[in-house]
């Protein structure tokens, strides 16, 4: 099995580590913490902003077939998982706070489907049915 996690803290970093010590192959993507660069984002993201960012949470999802080549849509539904600081959402309100895709080739930002909010852990949930640009924001 190919498993992804995208960041790499306490749960997703022993959970990829039990995997791949059962056989599966793991890739995590995750910034490099002594570093404040971030990903290279596409250029048609420049100046498109679906509210108020929270943070530097804009970021791609993209997969990968078995043999390495890029999938054109997700084969199913995935949960996408995101945890941020508080310096990210420092005067937002982390309550409302949402996880949107953007819509090609409209530049619409859709709201992502079955949203969870913990602010108390700083923990946002959500499924995701398409590739391509996502950001955390306040309304």
């Amino acid at each position: 099995m190919r498993v992804a996690f995208l960041g790499h803290g306490n749960v997703g970093g022993a959970l990829a580590d039990r995997l791949q010590r059962l056989g599966h192959e793991v890739t995590v993507a995750a910034a490099d913490p002594a570093t404040s660069d971030a990903p290279e984002l596409p250029d048609y993201l420049s100046g498109l902003t679906p509210g108020a960012l929270a943070g530097n949470l804009v970021f791609m999802v993209e997969a990968r077939g078995p043999n390495g080549a890029p999938l054109a849509t997700l084969p199913a539904e995935v949960n996408m998982n995101v945890r941020y600081d508080d310096a990210d959402v420092a005067g937002l309100n982390e309550a409302a706070l949402i996880v949107s895709h953007l819509d090609q080739p409209g530049n619409a930002w859709r709201p992502a489907p079955k949203l969870i909010r913990d602010p108390d852990t700083n923990f946002l949930a959500a499924s995701v049915t398409a590739m391509g640009a996502y950001a955390v924001h306040a309304p």
